[in-house]
């Protein structure tokens, strides 16, 4: 569905800037449980990314 696409897309996003941007602006000492949640964590994209089914929009099935 629609709000389940934005959400997963909002997911993604979130990620990247909750564990990518504090390590671009800081060194950061973290604990092993932090580090396993934020590895678990992207791994869970990673497998959503991986059956992530690709839309076509009304102008290209019209091309097509």
């Amino acid at each position: 569905t629609t709000a389940e696409r934005i959400s997963r897309g909002n997911l993604f996003v979130g990620a990247y800037g909750a564990f990518r941007n504090p390590r671009a602006h800081k060194e950061l000492a973290q604990d092993r449980e932090t580090l396993l949640s934020e590895f678990q964590t992207l791994n869970l994209l990673f497998r959503l990314e991986a059956t992530a089914i690709e839309l076509t929009s009304a102008k290209n099935d019209a091309d097509g």
